[in-house]
């Protein structure tokens, strides 16, 4: 009866024996591969931050560049922009050819002829007939030539000598003359408009301008 006991016992630690060898032999084989999973794991893991990093340093090596290319870019441009050259009158009324000929001194000229002919008051008028003379073939082309033309001008006799009693009518015959000889000015007389008075005209083509009355012999 204890011999049976015995063996019966001997027999519960030898398969007790066999389950523990077969499992040690299952941890020994298995704990490899689960260090192996693991580690192929944390490599990838390092893989994909690795990559990511990448990534990210790609893109801000590329935004860097790219904003250093546009403002390479930007600074040529403002460099390469040639500065415009200043642009000269541009005239478009009839004396545009002989505008640019006429001195400070033909203007003081015409300054003192309009305040001396009208204070002013239809000085456009009295302008336009120098200016339309220097256009005709029948008279000087200069405005010195025309206002001291013998018997043509009653005040360029005493263009210098008159008197200036109106100070403020003279500042109006200066912004008159300088409206003339302006780019944009539109003259009011025909071309053939080349005489002027302060009773009447001796022809049926005239116009009144302030207190003198305009005319000419058209062809």
């Amino acid at each position: 009866m204890e011999k049976s006991i015995s063996n019966h016992n001997y027999d519960i630690f030898k398969h007790f024996a066999i389950v523990a060898l077969i499992f040690g032999i299952l941890i020994l084989y298995l704990a490899p591969n689960h260090s192996a999973d693991s580690a192929n794991a944390k490599d990838t893991d390092k893989a994909g931050v690795t990559y990511e990093a990448v990534i990210l340093t790609t893109k801000v090596v590329d935004s860097s560049a790219n904003n250093q290319a546009q403002s390479e870019a930007t600074e040529e441009t403002e460099t390469e922009v040639p500065a415009l050259p200043a642009k000269e009158p541009d005239y478009h009324n009839r004396y545009a050819g002989i505008i640019p000929s006429i001195s400070d001194s033909d203007r003081d000229i015409l300054v003192r002829l309009v305040y001396h002919e009208s204070r002013g008051i239809g000085g456009e008028a009295v302008m336009e007939t120098v200016l339309n003379r220097m256009l005709d073939d029948e008279f000087p082309d200069t405005v010195e030539g025309v206002v001291y033309q013998k018997n043509q001008f009653e005040p360029a006799k005493g263009l210098y000598t008159y008197p200036i009693k109106e100070p403020d009518s003279y500042a109006l015959c200066e912004e008159v003359v300088e409206k003339v000889l302006s780019a944009d000015y539109g003259p009011i007389l025909p071309s053939y408009y080349l005489y002027f008075n302060n009773f009447g005209a001796d022809s049926d083509d005239y116009e009144w301008h302030g207190g003198n009355v305009f005319y000419g012999y058209p062809a």
